[in-house]
Order: C-alpha cells, then sequence, then structure tokens
C-alpha cells in the first residue's frame, strides 16, 4: 500500500486521495486473516489520506459511506498556513 500511495504522491501530490479497504464481507470469516480497522485508518493518516473506508462488493456494506467520502473529497480544499505549506484538516 505504501509504496503504491509514495507513488500516486510523486505525480499527483496535492490531488485527494481515499484508502478503500475492500471485501469487508470475509472479515468475520475466521480463515482469513484480515487487517484491523485501526490499521486501515492510521495508514491513511500517515498517507495523507482524506479518509479510510471500509466496503464490500458482494453486501454492499460501505458504499454508502464511500460515496459520501467521495463527495466531500471533491469540494476539498487544504488548509493553507503562513509558511506556504499545505496540513490535513
Amino acid at each position: 500500500i505504501m509504496t503504491y500511495l509514495r507513488e500516486i504522491r510523486q505525480e499527483w501530490d496535492s490531488a485527494p486521495c481515499i484508502l478503500v479497504g475492500t471485501k469487508r464481507d470475509i472479515k468475520d470469516d475466521e480463515k482469513y486473516a484480515c487487517l484491523p480497522r485501526s490499521f486501515g485508518a492510521h495508514v491513511a493518516r500517515e498517507t495523507g489520506c482524506l479518509a479510510y473506508v471500509e466496503t464490500s462488493a458482494l453486501t454492499g456494506y460501505g458504499v454508502e459511506d464511500l460515496t459520501q467520502a467521495i463527495t466531500r473529497s471533491v469540494t476539498y480544499k487544504p488548509v493553507v498556513n503562513k509558511k506556504n505549506k499545505c496540513k490535513q484538516m
């Protein structure tokens, strides 16, 4: 994940990013090793993503949350401090 995000940031530094965790429906199945939600949220914060959303195409879980996050990202404007550096809201 981190490698892909670094590559994206090299080309599109100011583009708003949303980290999406997929296959949420298998999280309750004990035969799969899944990362905890807190890890996804941590990675999103550390990489400057606007949000972390877990989704499932099978059940539709999180699709509405993802839609809302995308909508918010379209209107996202970074806060600029006096030293002309962007910081997260």
